[in-house]
């Protein structure tokens, strides 16, 4: 009896397993956090809903928040017919001065992204390192980057991903005043109820070296999982503040 009490419990605290992604890609990846398509298949197939930030959010069921990072153009050319066709959703998180550069978005593709019901975020301006900028340049930047993203689209922007990960300090309050309500960072973990909107989000990062069975374990998110994801984020943090961020990108590489 306890067990399934215990059992109902971690059901109704379960909102949201955030998946973040970068390029999709039909041949073998050549960046870490690129994988091939079949693997994305992977994650559609699994079972849960795949939704954005937004409609997650509105649904009171258990779903993959699936996110994508920086606007690739794999975004529309590969993506977006796979999302219609499972009758999915997801969050892209644009940086604007990459739109039109070789193998990214343009903004023809951002709206096509917006108008097909996918949800549009920023992902800051120009993909800067928010902890290297004082907090009067990291607000403009929030700002900037939803005034230029609402005008392209004609909709409200309100989801933002910090670009790296890297939450500077202030990040959540400097966020939530410049109009976003879903906030996401590197941090693993699960979205729950008791996440609210001032809360930086958690988000767990699929890449190139993770097999479909590895993925499966990050998306059905077990016990063993949550207590390596735990000593993974200590491990992380502690590097990230003392290597320069080169050096710990490439470290992360050969041993994630």
């Amino acid at each position: 009896m306890l067990c399934l009490s215990i059992g109902n419990l971690m059901k109704q605290l379960f909102r949201a397993n955030a998946i973040v992604l970068h390029e999709i890609l039909n041949g073998k990846p050549g960046e870490f956090e690129d994988i091939e398509l079949t693997k994305f298949e992977t994650i559609l197939n699994h079972g849960l809903p795949c939704l954005s930030a937004p409609m997650s959010f509105e649904s009171r069921k258990p779903s993959l928040l699936i996110t994508f990072d920086d606007g690739h153009k794999s975004d529309v050319e590969i993506v977006l017919p796979l999302l219609l066709e499972y009758n999915a959703t997801a969050s892209f998180f644009i940086v604007p001065n990459f739109i039109g550069e070789k193998g990214f978005l343009s903004w023809q593709d951002v709206k096509e992204l917006s108008k097909a019901g996918m949800d549009i975020g920023s992902h800051s301006l120009s993909h800067t390192d928010f902890r290297t900028i004082d907090n009067n340049q990291i607000l403009s930047d929030l700002v900037e980057s939803k005034r230029i993203l609402e005008d392209k689209i004609g909709k409200p922007v309100v989801s933002f991903s910090f670009p790296y990960g890297f939450v500077p300090r202030r990040g959540s309050q400097l966020a939530s005043a410049s109009g976003y309500s879903h906030v996401f960072g590197s941090k693993h973990g699960i979205v729950t109820s008791r996440n609210n909107f001032k809360e930086i989000l958690p988000r767990n990062s699929i890449n190139m070296l993770m097999s479909s069975e590895k993925i499966t374990k990050v998306l059905e998110a077990g016990v063993n999982t949550r207590c390596w994801w735990a000593l993974e984020d200590n491990v992380k943090q502690f590097l990230k503040f003392i290597l320069p961020q080169k050096v710990y990108f490439t470290l992360r590489s050969l041993i994630s």
